[in-house]
């Protein structure tokens, strides 16, 4: 069964709540008499579609969001007819990121990325989101702004820009496509650089006081910021993130506090830091990251999590 993990209590599952989960569409009207927005989500990003499509709920006579499979056979099979968009969560990043088995995976996940959108324009889809990332940028970049070129440095940034190139080319007026460079996601249930750093600061009472800052997006943020850029129709590039820009300092104190600790920093480990990330994913995932220009954010009234604390509470509790 697909299912967002959430609280026993508070389970909201997509296929009880977001429609049929074959791919194939059905009209149904709201009670306005106006049609609602049908839209499908797929990719290799499950808990990013799975999240959408719980968000999307609280518009139930507006939207129907529909989850269909990405294997090969399933996408082939899949009627893109009678859907207003189309949704495709590029895969996650790894941790065996630079082995050979995920670089033929983020390959594969471009191609599937393309064949997708090939088939919602030969089916009538007008709108395809692409969920790319950062990682299109040059490897230990900081600052990106509007002039920073893309220079990818990983399997994963080089399997997105070939997504990005092939889905630029099939659009047109009747077919807009829009490419997602997301940060980090975060969230309730998601593991990733905030979830180590959180369980550290919680577990042992103290973090490494480093004063860089970094893009970071919540899950709602994110579904939010999806749902706008459906709801424009518009082609283009887009970089939602957080309103506000933290360092890994300041979101683990912000986690420990939600569990009453208050969280000792220490600085003694910061020259170290830098040779510690050469050599540790993990380290470089939680202390280093690019940080996009605010500028290049997604309008304000697309963020639903304005602070960071909010943002930090619905992280740890789930509300």
């Amino acid at each position: 069964m697909l299912s967002i993990k959430m609280p026993k209590n508070r389970e909201i599952t997509p296929e009880k709540y977001a429609g049929n989960i074959s791919g194939k569409s059905t009209k149904r009207n709201n009670a306005n008499g106006m049609e609602k927005k049908k839209i499908l989500v797929t990719g290799m990003y499950p808990y990013v579609g799975r999240a959408f499509a719980c968000f999307m709920c609280r518009w139930p006579d507006r939207y129907r969001t529909d989850l269909a499979g990405i294997k090969r056979r399933v996408l082939k099979e899949t009627d893109f007819s009678g859907y207003d968009a189309v949704l495709y969560t590029g895969m996650a990043g790894s941790r065996e990121e630079f082995s050979e088995k995920c670089t033929k995976l983020y390959k594969k996940d471009a191609l599937r990325a393309a064949r997708a959108a090939g088939l919602a324009k030969k089916a009538g889809v007008k709108m395809f989101v692409y969920l790319s990332s950062l990682h299109v940028y040059e490897a230990g970049l900081h600052m990106i702004t509007a002039e920073t070129p893309v220079c990818p440095a990983d399997a994963r940034g080089k399997a997105e820009l070939y997504a990005e190139k092939a889905l630029r080319e099939l659009r047109d007026d009747t077919f807009h496509a829009a490419l997602v460079r997301i940060p980090p996601v975060y969230g309730y249930g998601l593991g990733g650089c905030y979830r180590r750093s959180a369980r550290f600061a919680v577990r042992y009472g103290f973090f490494p006081e480093f004063g860089r800052k970094r893009s970071m997006i919540h899950i709602d943020n994110l579904s939010s910021a999806v749902r706008g850029i459906i709801c424009s129709g518009e082609s283009g590039i887009c970089f939602p993130q957080d309103a506000v820009c933290a360092g890994a300092y300041e979101m683990a104190a912000a986690a420990a506090g939600f569990h009453g600790i208050r969280l000792k920093g220490t600085k003694l480990w910061n020259p170290l830091l830098g040779q510690l990330a050469e050599r540790s994913r993990n380290v470089n995932e939680i202390f280093y990251g690019y940080l996009c220009d605010q500028s290049l954010n997604v309008p304000a009234e697309w963020i639903e999590v304005k602070s960071l604390e909010e943002a930090v509470r619905k992280a740890e509790s789930g509300w």
